[in-house]
């Protein structure tokens, strides 16, 4: 086969202001109205780049740095490494295949995604977010909420459209 030889490691922090269906609530001492999102950019020697995400959220600069000073020099000149997402998009554009059929799976190019609420700790937001979702045409909604009350609040709003609730 052929050796996939990394030649650099680089991260990029991504900021996307983001609203989540209520007051933006405090994360880590700050209030949470970016999505911050680490991104890996992994090049080989043949002059692919794969590109993978890390998560990161409140400690985003931590793992940055890790992956910064420990874990691009550990795999400089290396064949392979934790950064599997990126080196899976490598993967897939030498071969000219979606990921997908490298995994083995169907060649259906609909896939099922779901929509992740936050925790809103309120019964009308958790309906009408859940109902929004619906709306857009979720079909399964991951909820955050720890009370009954809101979990049924959002089964209620879901009905209509038999969206499943997580």
């Amino acid at each position: 086969g052929v050796v996939l030889q990394i030649v650099s490691v680089e991260t990029r922090i991504v900021s996307l202001p983001f609203t989540m269906g209520g007051p933006a609530p405090l994360f880590a001492g700050r209030v949470w109205d970016h999505m911050e999102i680490l991104l890996v950019r992994v090049e080989t020697a043949d002059g692919y780049v794969g590109w993978g995400e890390a998560f990161g959220h409140a400690a985003i600069e931590s793992t940055r740095a890790a992956l910064d000073s420990i874990v691009a020099p550990l795999v400089i000149g290396r064949d392979s490494s934790g950064i599997e997402i990126a080196l899976w998009d490598i993967r897939g554009k030498r071969q000219g295949k979606p990921l997908h059929a490298l995994l083995g799976g169907a060649s259906d190019s609909q896939l099922e995604c779901y929509s992740s609420l936050l925790h809103y700790g309120n019964v009308s937001r958790v309906a009408r977010n859940t109902a929004d979702a619906c709306e857009l045409g979720y079909r399964f909604i991951k909820l955050h909420e720890v009370t009954r009350e809101a979990v049924l609040a959002a089964s209620e709003a879901a009905a209509a459209t038999r969206a499943r609730i997580m």
